[in-house]
């Protein structure tokens, strides 16, 4: 998980909804220089709450706007996961832009083609990932979805602060902690997996203009076990529902 990238997806990628999730989790999967991508359809689909079509279509307008660059080499192949790295370009300060149908374009003014001798060999046909698994043999028996350090114990280490380098910057700490105590009160207790999908619901709620603070405290005040968006007020401002006010859409999502 780089924090690093996905700060700078968070602040500048140019599009929200699905396309900006999806923009976050190939984050979350990449090394800080933004290489080092390869997660399956399925884990990528899952994760997003988009269908795996959804999923393969965005990858392909972010593959042909070079705004994601898929690395022919050892690791693709039949059966096997593309691997990916977002544009280095972009990553150090070049902007991309979206049409009016939503697709990525490239900034015209601005050259995106990479040497193969600098980044290596690039594939620019459209950039389906072929395994549904997820499974890469790269010599080295490395497992391309094996769990994140930063998830790993996360559930455990930010109830006390913070982790380090672990979870984003943004996450209220002292708000995290009563959520987490307040699922174990409920015998709901967070197991690691329900953490890390708490996280990505926040990141989500955080991109539609939820205060990630408030969506937890919201939480915590009602026992609720997931978390959902913020009701608004006449005057337009994001509010938390009464205590015990059940959201409409509890027990349809946002339950972890």
């Amino acid at each position: 998980m780089s924090v690093k990238v996905m700060g700078v997806v968070f602040d500048r990628f140019p599009e929200g909804g699905g396309l900006m999730v999806l923009a976050l989790k190939l984050a979350d999967h990449a090394h800080d220089d933004g290489t080092h991508i390869f997660p399956s359809v399925d884990s990528l689909a899952q994760k997003t709450r988009q269908s795996d079509r959804t999923v393969q279509r965005q990858i392909e307008k972010m593959v042909k706007a070079g705004w994601l660059i898929r690395v022919s080499g050892n690791k693709g192949g039949r059966g096997l996961s593309n691997e990916y790295c977002i544009n280095p370009k972009w990553l150090a300060g070049e902007d991309i832009s979206f049409d009016e149908k939503g697709d990525i374009l490239s900034n015209p003014e601005k050259d995106d083609n990479l040497s193969p001798k600098e980044k290596g060999d690039i594939d620019d046909k459209k950039g389906d990932i072929q395994g549904e698994k997820g499974d890469i043999d790269d010599g080295k028996g490395d497992t391309a979805m094996s769990p994140e350090p930063s998830v790993t114990n996360f559930n455990h280490q930010v109830t006390v602060n913070a982790a380090r380098g672990g979870p984003p910057s943004w996450l209220p700490a002292d708000a995290w902690k009563a959520f987490v105590e307040m699922r174990k009160k409920i015998r709901k207790p967070l197991t690691e997996y329900a953490a890390e999908l708490a996280i990505e619901k926040l990141t989500e709620l955080r991109a539609e203009g939820h205060d990630p603070k408030a969506v937890l405290d919201q939480s915590t005040l009602n026992s609720w076990q997931g978390l959902f968006a913020l009701k608004s007020d006449a005057s337009g401002q994001k509010r938390a529902p009464r205590i015990n006010q059940t959201p409409k859409d509890y027990g349809k999502s946002g339950r972890l």
